[in-house]
């Protein structure tokens, strides 16, 4: 197989994302509790202000 040929075939391929941040993965009210959990401190309780 050619360079050429190799580098339009990875082109091609699906991506993956390669990291995900939590905000809109994580219902804030899990994450309040896995800080919780974890001793993690967050500035505020309040599920409306974590992602704030």
């Amino acid at each position: 197989m050619s360079a050429a040929v190799l580098a339009r075939q990875l082109r091609e391929m699906p991506k993956v994302e390669l990291h995900c941040h939590l905000e809109g993965c994580v219902r804030p009210e899990t994450f309040i509790d896995l800080a919780r959990r974890h001793g993690v401190d967050l500035p505020s309780d309040d599920p409306a202000q974590v992602y704030a």
